[in-house]
């Protein structure tokens, strides 16, 4: 299904590109009369003003891209200001429409309509323009069905479709359906609703479940309709009906109406989601028993996409429910190279999670061979090996966790990236001083200031135009740095969230990439702000002698201060980033 998404940040730079900013600084002494606290509106329009001082266009666009996000959650208003100020570009439309979804979502529909209008008078000459403005009017529709107007919905709803083939099948149309189901079932017109929700259900069966499992009380008119819809439809809404069940507390009737689906996605969805419900209850057994007919029911798809997907949810509940040997032959059965990788990967997470340390190395063997290693990056090897260790952390086995590190040493993992997770591990349960001692495992502080000196050193030449003279250690040292990244950063964090800024800071300082050293600004000042100390996190911001790093400093704070702060909690550095490969 073809996509645009609205929300994502776009990248800025790639891997190899070095740009090195010069060190945080407290410029000039911190004022000591106390600042009256500033709304988040307010300081996101300072950050704005701050990022419009920077001469360099495209300095100017990173720092531009926080404040218009964080704008969309928290002052949409001011988002459309914002998005004044940025050229028109493929991430410009993807800002307008995220800001169309924040409007549609607050049923705002006059400033739905507004920026709908706004993309189609900036750009409907590309693909990209008509995907936007594709996108924004199905926004439209959304409002109108937030604010219970069925017929203008569904009118919007037909002019998105219109404007695409039906072969495109884009997201919005199905999000969009969805909504206007949601429309019509709460002005009590089921059966509308029914009809409306199977125009999407090969692409989204979920607002036909809902409606299943939501109108319990209405048996009688369900049955009725049930009756009347096609086998493929009727196992979607049995499925729904078993998720009624299980509301209800009854397990039994819920089993019955699961098995009695015929084979196919719906029976192996519903049959996984009670074995969920029973782990979760300590039926282990029983569990295990309904992820064995999940996997006949998947085995049984034409799809081979479709039944490698479902085999590897399978796997990884089978291993969560503790039969290992079974996930693993399971895996081994999946016929593509990728997602027989990915659901070994899954086995590992599943058995580090319980605890099952030396069946997860043994997994990760198997990984190992079945794995091809990236020139750049990190293999899925190295990625299930830093899980295993960081779940040992977690589990009071940090020493354990070292000394099996440093056994891993070969051709096939890099320290950098064992101990930095090792290090993110600990920093995430607040345990600065070993954090520093794992990190320092991978890298003294001299050696890393060695490092960075040569990199700063490659990095002028190449601004000058002269390729390194010595690729491979270019490529080391690279690596090397990126692996360093998440557990400086973690350590950073960690040190905001108990209040010391300074040295959180002087930390942030050894990150060399730019666009995720700014990522840490931000996230150390909104981690500072939640702690209690805004105002003290407000005048260092506002002291920054770097204006990027101003700008992130201020929106971090807005953030922190935002109605929205719980939504934006920073995610732990211990979750290991996506494997090589793998989206």
């Amino acid at each position: 299904m073809r996509d645009l998404t609205a929300s994502r940040i776009p990248a800025h730079s790639s891997f190899l590109m070095l740009v090195f900013f010069g060190p945080l600084a407290f410029n000039g002494a911190i004022h000591a009369a106390p600042l009256k606290a500033e709304a988040p509106t307010a300081l996101l329009r300072e950050a704005r003003g701050v990022a419009m001082t920077i001469d360099d266009r495209a300095e100017r666009s990173t720092a531009l891209d926080p404040v218009v996000v964080a704008q969309i959650a928290i002052d949409p208003s001011a988002a459309r200001d914002t998005l004044r100020l940025i050229p028109k570009s493929a991430k410009k439309l993807d800002y307008l429409t995220a800001l169309a979804a924040a409007h549609a979502g607050s049923g705002n529909i006059v400033e739905t309509e507004r920026i709908y209008a706004d993309i189609v008078v900036d750009d409907q000459s590309s693909r990209a323009g008509k995907l936007a403005a594709a996108n924004a009017l199905g926004q439209v529709a959304i409002a109108y069905a937030i604010m219970g107007n069925v017929e203008e919905a569904s009118n919007t709803l037909s002019r998105v479709k219109e404007r695409f083939p039906k072969e495109e099948r884009l997201r919005i149309v199905s999000t969009a359906t969805a909504t206007l189901v949601d429309a019509q079932a709460k002005q009590g017109d089921v059966r509308g609703a029914v009809q409306t929700a199977l125009t999407i259900i090969t692409d989204n069966p979920d607002p036909l479940i809902k409606i299943f499992r939501d109108r319990s009380e209405k048996a009688r008119e369900l049955q009725d309709i049930l009756a009347g819809l096609d086998e493929g439809a009727r196992q979607y809404a049995q499925w729904g009906m078993m998720q009624a069940q299980i509301r209800q507390g009854r397990p039994r009737d819920a089993q019955v109406t699961a098995s009695s689906i015929k084979p196919g996605p719906a029976k192996v969805g519903a049959l996984m989601e009670l074995a969920t419900y029973h782990l979760s209850h300590g039926t282990k057994p029983l569990a295990l028993v309904l992820l064995q007919e999940a996997e006949a029911s998947a085995r049984a798809m034409p799809s081979t996409a479709t039944r490698a997907d479902n085999l590897q949810h399978i796997a990884a509940n089978m291993a969560t429910a503790g039969d290992v040997a079974r996930a693993i032959s399971l895996a081994k059965s999946i016929e593509q190279d990728g997602q027989r990788r990915a659901t070994l990967y899954d086995i590992i997470k599943a058995q580090a999670k319980r605890g099952e340390f030396a069946g997860a190395f043994n997994t990760a063997i198997m990984l190992k061979q079945a794995s091809p290693r990236p020139e750049l990056g990190v293999s899925d090897y190295e990625m299930a090996l830093s899980e295993i260790l960081m779940e040992m952390v977690k589990a009071g086995k940090g020493t354990e966790a070292k000394d099996m590190a440093a056994t891993l040493q070969d051709a096939d993992t890099r320290r950098s990236w064992l101990y930095s997770g090792i290090a993110a591990a600990y920093a995430d349960l607040g345990r600065l001083k070993e954090a520093k001692t794992a990190l320092a495992l991978a890298e003294t502080e001299g050696e890393r200031s060695a490092r960075r000196k040569e990199l700063r050193h490659i990095a002028d030449n190449i601004r000058l135009g002269h390729d390194p003279p010595d690729q491979s250690r270019f490529r080391e040292l690279s690596k090397i740095d990126a692996d360093m990244q998440r557990g400086l950063a973690a350590i950073a964090k960690g040190l905001a969230r108990q209040g010391d800024l300074a040295g959180a800071v002087t930390v942030a300082d050894e990150l060399n990439h730019p666009v995720p050293k700014l990522d840490v600004i931000r996230e150390l000042s909104t981690l500072h702000a939640q702690a209690g100390r805004h105002q003290h996190t407000l005048r260092w911001a506002r002291n920054l002698s770097s204006t990027s790093e101003k700008v992130f400093a201020l929106v971090g704070i807005a953030t922190a201060l935002s109605p929205q702060a719980g939504k934006h909690k920073s995610k732990p550095a211990s979750q290991s980033p996506k494997r090589a490969g793998h989206n």
